[in-house]
């Protein structure tokens, strides 16, 4: 996970808002996904705030919804926030999830 960092702060008692930044892609899924699980158990709210997003894939928005949807069925909230740039409007597009991440 070279290329993609976290920055936590805490939300009240049970939150946590998360800055995500760098290049969010296949070779970095595990840990991505690693270190998501970690946040959502020990979390009842994740907010994930995108800035400086240089390379998001398919399989990084996959993983964010199926998380998104897992904590959701623990009784649990992950919110995305995407900086809203051209690169970022234009992936959300052409791959459809537009319909689910709003910038």
């Amino acid at each position: 996970m070279e290329n993609v960092s976290f920055e936590n702060t805490l939300i009240g008692d049970t939150g946590i808002q998360v800055l995500v930044s760098g290049s969010l892609e296949i070779r970095d899924a595990a840990g991505i996904k690693n270190e998501l699980l970690l946040l959502i158990a020990n979390h009842d709210h994740v907010e994930l705030q995108f800035k400086n997003i240089e390379k998001i894939d398919l399989t990084a928005l996959q993983l964010l919804m199926a998380l998104s949807q897992s904590a959701s069925d623990s009784g649990k909230k992950v919110s995305c926030v995407f900086e809203p740039t051209a690169y970022i409007s234009e992936v959300l597009n052409n791959s459809g999830f537009n319909k689910f991440i709003s910038v």
